[in-house]
């Protein structure tokens, strides 16, 4: 990864918020059990919140299709996380824990297929293989791993799809010229009409069941909070770094919360599973990152020419 100190602090903010939201997403879930409604309530939160920061700041001026390229970016959101939860359904938390890891790999695989990315070092590519590695064997030792035929198809498939949409996301950043809250607002707010659609019968039961509690509420609204943050650092991150990078960055953070989570609840695992966490996390540190293809490409007619 790059020695820069901007992108490093651009990394930290991003994995703190990342850190809390998937920790008041898990206390959320005790008290709301509804993944799609959740979600969509939080895209909705983060739409009306970045609407004023956009407009303070002067709205770019975009075409149709600029416009309908960030509605399919919210479409492969959604797409992701339908697929997860079927997925995980299909299976359980260990598969979708190994599968998740995988998913830098097969970003740089379909990054170096389409020739948006160059080559990597022995450092890197022992580092992502020692990733999966590392939190196999959590999985193995915390969860245990359950499978079927039907199941891993939809892990590949999710896999995939999140995986296209983070390539996909780095290849916007450039295709439309934005300003960072744009961004947020215009993927947050072209992901709700698909996840409404999803969540309809889950927003039903939410709006039936709303809790009066206070403790509840004030988690409910702080995963919101998090959601804005992490949408504003996330798009931050990826103008920073390659697919690659920020698809590792993201496991890592995954890996990281649950190695927190071990620490403030020791029973949520053994010390084997701890060991591989850390583990996990001390390979992901390793990576170099890969070169851009432009790069690959001038060196290469470079030496032509002198031959």
């Amino acid at each position: 990864m790059s020695n820069s100190r901007p992108v490093l602090l651009c990394v930290l903010a991003y994995s703190v918020c990342s850190t809390a939201m998937l920790l008041a997403n898990k206390a959320a879930l005790n008290t709301y059990p509804l993944p799609f409604a959740l979600t969509c309530v939080q895209l909705i939160f983060a739409a009306t919140v970045t609407l004023p920061l956009v407009i303070r700041g002067g709205f770019t001026r975009i075409s149709a299709k600029s416009l309908s390229l960030y509605v399919f970016e919210g479409i492969l959101f959604a797409a992701s996380i339908s697929l997860n939860l079927k997925a995980l359904s299909m299976t359980n938390v260990g598969m979708m824990v190994i599968a998740r890891s995988c998913l830098p790999i097969v970003v740089y695989l379909l990054e170096l297929l389409l020739g948006s990315a160059g080559g990597i070092s022995f450092r890197s590519t022992m580092s992502l293989v020692c990733v999966v590695a590392f939190s196999s064997l959590y999985a193995l030792d915390a969860q245990g791993v359950k499978m079927n035929h039907i199941g891993l198809v939809y892990v590949a498939v999710w896999l995939l799809i999140l995986a296209c949409q983070m390539i996909y996301g780095k290849w916007l950043i450039a295709a439309v010229q934005l300003r960072h809250w744009e961004r947020v607002f215009y993927t947050n707010g072209c992901g709700v009409p698909v996840l409404t659609i999803l969540a309809h019968h889950e927003t039903k039961i939410l709006f039936a069941e709303f809790s009066s509690d206070t403790l509840s509420n004030a988690i409910l609204l702080l995963t919101c909070v998090a959601g804005v943050a992490i949408g504003y650092t996330s798009w931050r991150v990826r103008s920073l770094v390659s697919a690659t990078t920020f698809s590792l960055v993201g496991v890592l953070n995954k890996m990281g919360t649950i190695c927190l989570a071990f620490l403030l609840w020791p029973s949520e695992g053994s010390y084997l599973s701890f060991v591989a966490l850390v583990g996990c996390l001390g390979s992901g540190m390793l990576y170099e990152g890969n070169k851009p293809a432009a790069a690959t490409t001038t060196t290469t007619t470079e030496v032509k020419a002198r031959k």
